[in-house]
């Protein structure tokens, strides 16, 4: 959310309109509210994963946000449990993965 106000604060000041998008973007939406420049919102997945409920609604092509304190998402801790799911083991040798000592290093390492 900071960073969505941070890009549609500097959008705003050169007159460009802002469109969150996102997975599910309950908390872009909640700040989408906020701004004047914002014309249009994208939610990627309709339904939420298991054990989540989010106060939101569509409505003829709009987003409705609820009344549910904060940003009107509720865990199901037990439904998330239910699944058995466990996080898969992932390789941190990928180009995708931050380096251990990533922003604590001046140079780049000797290769």
């Amino acid at each position: 959310m900071t960073h969505f106000l941070r890009v549609a604060t500097l959008a705003h000041a050169y007159d460009l309109p802002v469109s969150p998008i996102g997975t599910h973007p309950v908390g872009l939406l909640h700040a989408a509210t906020s701004v004047p420049n914002h014309i249009t919102s994208e939610m990627q997945v309709l339904v939420p994963p298991v054990g989540v409920d989010l106060d939101l609604r569509i409505e003829d092509g709009a987003f409705v946000l609820g009344d549910v304190p904060g940003l009107g998402i509720t865990l199901h801790e037990e439904a998330i449990a239910g699944c058995g799911l466990r996080p898969a083991t992932v390789s941190f040798d990928g180009p995708g993965v931050r380096p251990e000592r990533a922003g604590q290093r001046l140079l780049a390492a000797a290769c």
